[in-house]
This record gives structure tokens, sequence and C-alpha cells, in this order.
């Protein structure tokens, strides 16, 4: 059994001389000047300073600062879309399994596995200020797998498996808060969206198949392929034609309406007949997708080589992985068709490494090709996250013998090349983001009696 439980509580101020949300109240508004006591000059450092980056003005408490000009700023839940934004969400999970394991010959070649199924039911809710109605679904699925492993020979083996997977969506996308923008000043619906109560979880059905063989110095050499057939993936859907009148009718309150003028204004909208029709936007379970591709994967010490040789030894693996859903922009609305979001085209790892005695040296090497990194900005983006290569060092020496027996110096350096993050929108040169993390250099000891 287990439970998750979220809440989102908006609340706002409204200050200046009643000149909207959030906004000041221009002539009737005195500027407030900046200071050496409220206000500093920070300029970039590192690379950033290096590219050329401009210093930039940092104020030290603005609401502080604010208030000193209007009075105190008290956040309460009057403006009408801090209630219909605000929620409350449940989940609860019960899950059972029963599995049998597998131990036989087929065709005269030893089998072992298992087969199993894992049964789920999930009950979940969400409780909204405005309307003051819970949503809600209650649903079980059914997750069978099967895992097969063929001895060939004592050196050598073949997996294959099968199965269906479960990965539940955001707790707050199944929030069911709304909001509609409704612009006072050109009288006219902008939109609006919401959240789903009844979202169902990620599904997917998987199978792999994979051959296996093993050195006689404890290395490996293997390869694979995976299906992923992704059954109800979660996407953002638009309709551009959604009638708000009901809710317009319904929940007036829910609009950012500054005053009963407003108020009366909107009443008058809904009376001469306005076009009530306008762009709504909601997570809900689409189609899906595939995932599917191939990994190699090679370790062995060299110990059939000649001399020093010998002592060397190496760590690798490469996996391609292709991948492909249909869903709308939340931004947008429009029709697009994506790799799966975090999973990169090429992933590589390689770690070269000595040992000799109590002495071991590795160099690590990892690489993986761009992909998609969702992040929220005033509503969801699908930026890239550019290539990088990570390199790692790590050495360590262990005292076996002699008064220091049993102690174990360690040296990690990660990140050698300060490799950035960066993120972009579309092509390269339209820059989302770049982050430097640095090295990182760690040097400890441990001593064992």
């Amino acid at each position: 059994y287990s439970q998750r439980r979220a809440s989102q509580f908006r609340e706002a101020a409204d200050f200046g001389n009643d000149a909207g949300f959030f906004q000041f109240a221009g002539n009737s508004f005195t500027p407030i000047a900046l200071t050496e006591q409220n206000s500093t000059v920070n300029c970039f450092q590192g690379q950033f300073a290096d590219n050329g980056f401009p210093c930039y003005l940092v104020i030290e408490d603005p609401r502080a600062l604010v208030e000193s000009a209007v009075g105190p700023i008290v956040a309460d839940q009057s403006q009408g879309f801090t209630q219909t934004e605000s929620f409350e969400v449940s989940e609860d999970v019960i899950a059972g399994y029963v599995q049998g394991n597998i131990e036989t010959e087929l065709f005269g070649i030893p089998l072992r596995g298992n087969a199993g199924v894992r049964i789920i039911q999930t009950d979940q809710e969400s409780f909204a200020i405005s309307p003051g109605v819970p949503a809600g679904i209650r649903f079980t699925n059914f997750l069978p797998s099967v895992n097969l492993i063929f001895s060939l020979t004592e050196r050598d083996q073949l997996r294959l498996s099968g199965s269906r997977a479960l990965s539940r969506p955001p707790i707050f996308q199944l929030g069911s808060g709304f909001n509609i923008n409704f612009s006072m000043a050109n009288s006219r619906l902008e939109g609006g969206g919401a959240g789903n109560p009844t979202l169902r979880p990620f599904l997917a059905n998987q199978g792999d198949i994979s051959y296996e063989h093993y050195f006689d110095n404890g290395g490996i050499f293997t390869v694979a392929a995976f299906y992923k057939s992704l059954q109800s993936f979660i996407v953002s859907e638009t309709d551009p034609s959604f009638d708000f009148e009901p809710i317009l009718s319904v929940f007036t309150n829910s609009l950012n309406l500054d005053d009963a003028n407003d108020a009366g204004q909107l009443e008058q909208f809904i009376a001469a007949g306005s076009p009530t029709i306008g762009q709504f936007s909601a997570p809900t379970n689409g189609e899906g997708g595939f995932v599917r591709g191939f990994e190699v994967a090679y370790s062995q010490k060299f110990d059939f080589l000649p001399g020093f040789l010998a002592d060397f030894g190496i760590s690798a693996n490469y996996s391609y992985t292709d991948s492909e859903i249909d869903f709308e922009a939340s931004n947008s609305g429009q029709a697009l068709s994506l790799p799966l979001p975090g999973l990169s085209d090429h992933v590589a790892n390689a770690t070269l490494f000595y040992e000799r005695g109590g002495f071991a040296n590795r160099v690590g090497l990892r690489y993986r090709s761009e992909f998609i990194s969702p992040q929220i900005g005033i509503n969801q983006q699908l930026p890239f996250t550019d290539d990088e290569l990570v390199v790692d060092y790590q050495a360590s020496y262990d005292f076996t013998n002699g008064p220091l027996e049993g102690l174990t110096l360690l040296f990690q350096a990660n990140n050698l090349t300060d490799e950035p993050v960066r993120t972009f929108f579309g092509q390269e040169a339209q820059t989302g983001t770049v982050q430097f993390f640095g090295r990182q250099l760690f040097l400890g000891a441990s001593y064992q009696f």
C-alpha cells in the first residue's frame, strides 16, 4: 500500500492604486530611488565574464522596498484565480503480485527464469476550492511479466523478457484547478487550461533479447535489442474551439477581476452574446509512441597481454535509442512528433583502468548526444540539451602490509574539462541556458581494523 498527497495553495497581493494585479499605479505612484543601501551591482565571474556578460542590478529586499512606498502588502485569495488554481490531490495505491520460478529444459537446453503478474488498484481524487466539487477516478492495472534465461554453454547464455510497465504522471497534473484568461482591456476571452484528475499512468508493453558471453578472467561481452510500445503516454491536448460559456456563467470569480466594475463588464460581455469560444489546454492520455534500440557492452582485463600491459583493462558500453511520440505543444497547440524527452539517440561510456598491487587508476569518459529536456517557464517549453562529453579520473592505493596495513587513500576528479550544460531551442544558435558546474575534486581516506 502506498499513498501520495500534494496541494497547491495560491495567494496574491494587489498593490498600487487599483492598477491591476502586480501593477503599479501610473502617475499616482512615486518612484523609489535605488541607493547603495537598498541595491547593489553584481557581475558575472568565470567564463560568463570572459564572454562579455554585462553586470546587473540586484535589489536587496524588493518586498520591503515596495512596502515603504505603498504600505503593507497582504497576500490573500480575494483574486478569483487564486481559488480556482488552488487544489489538493490524493492518490492511494494497493498492489499485489504472484510469481512462479521456472527451472527446466527446452530442446535439451537448460532454461530458468520466472513469470508472474502484478495487480495494482489506484484511487485518485482532486479537490479544488472552486468549484468545490471533488473529481477523480478508480482503476485497476494488470502488469504481467516473463523472464527466461537459456544456458547455451557454460559461458554463453540468451535472455528473453517481456512485460507491461507502469509509470505514474507528475502528481500536479492530477490537480482539478483551472485558469481562464480574460482581457478586460480588449473585452476578449484569451483562453484557459486545467489539470486532469482522471489521468491514467503511462503504460508500456516492452520486450528485449540479449546474448551474453563470459570470459575466463571475469570479463563479459553482451549485445541486446529492446522495444517499448507506449500505450498511454501523457500529452498536453489543446482544443482551439472550446466553449467557455458554462464556466463563465457559473465561475465568474475565476477571472482576474479587480473590482465590481470588471465583474459587471463580464456580465455584460456574456449578456451581449460576445464570443465565448477560446483555446483550452489540459493533459490527457494520448496514443503514445515507441522506444526501440540496441546496446553493446564489453568489459575485460588484458591479462592475456605481455608485461605491464596485462595490468590494464577496459569497460565500455554503447547504446542507440530511437523514440517518437506525437503530441501538441502546450504553448502553441501545434502538432509535434518528437523523441521521448530525456532520451539521447547515442550514449557511450568507456573506462580505461590499471590495477597492480594495491594501486588502482582509472579514467572514465561519458558521452550522450542531444536530447529534449522539458522545462517550465510561463508555459511548458521543449528545449534541447546539447551533447556533452564528461571526463572523470580516480586513483586509489590500498596498503596491504606494514604499519599502514588497512589504510586506503582515494582521489577523485569529476568533470575534468568543466563541460557546460547547454540548452537551445530548435537550433544551437538559439541558446536557452548555459550552466557551468565546475570541476569537483575529492580526497579521502579509510581505515579497516
